[in-house]
């Protein structure tokens, strides 16, 4: 079963360092990819580059279950978000990370995709864009428990634009179905089964783990 999980205006329990390649991370914002639709509000935040791959969001999972296999070549990802460039700035283009990072986000696990340059980001007042086309993961990785998925997207200019990206997860919005809506939530879906545990909650003072339900499985 495939594993959708959505793009939400609500605060992070973890906040990963960016990806060392992008160029400029100055204006991103951190926030969460759902399990669910938590029926967020909507949000959007512009960002200016100049010639430079820059980061508008970072989107941080909640904890997952170990032994989740993610294989290269096989699990492929999909994803949609909104987003516009502004008038005179040059062509813009989306672009994207995904990997995994330890529950408090200080450990990179794996790089499961990049994605680079590839897909035009529309003048307008804010279009769907398909950044990741039902790719392959590049690399293979079996969690252990409370590893995150970990989300970054953005765009790169060979001039000075102003991009703007939305997200939101609210209940009401029906998920982006195709490149070019103006409206519809943002959303990112891998082919493999994904279940995830709550935050991490202190037993004691021993700092233990408790409660592993699961959320988040789409069929």
């Amino acid at each position: 079963m495939a594993t959708r999980l959505y793009y939400s205006n609500s605060t992070v329990a973890a906040t990963p360092a960016f990806y060392s390649g992008w160029q400029n991370t100055a204006q991103a914002i951190k926030k969460v990819l759902s399990a669910t639709k938590d029926n967020s509000s909507e949000i959007s935040n512009p960002i200016t580059i100049n010639n430079q791959e820059g980061c508008g969001f970072q989107l941080v999972s909640p904890p997952m279950s170990a032994g989740i296999v993610f294989t290269s070549g096989s699990t492929t990802v999909q994803s949609f978000f909104r987003a516009a460039t502004s008038t005179g700035g040059g062509s813009s283009f989306a672009d994207a990370i995904l990997r995994i990072v330890s529950i408090d986000g200080n450990t990179v696990r794996a790089m499961l995709r990049s994605s680079f340059g590839s897909v035009l980001i529309p003048v307008s007042s804010g279009l769907s864009v398909e950044f990741f086309t039902s790719l392959a993961l590049n690399n293979t990785y079996t969690t252990v428990v409370g590893d995150r998925l970990v989300l970054e997207i953005g765009s790169s200019s060979s001039a000075i634009p102003t991009m703007t990206y939305w997200l939101n997860s609210a209940t009401a919005s029906s998920d982006i179905t195709v490149a070019g809506q103006a409206t519809g939530a943002s959303w990112i879906e891998l082919s493999n089964t994904i279940t995830f545990i709550p935050e991490p909650t202190l037993s004691g003072t021993t700092g233990m783990m408790v409660n592993t339900g699961s959320l988040g499985v789409r069929a």
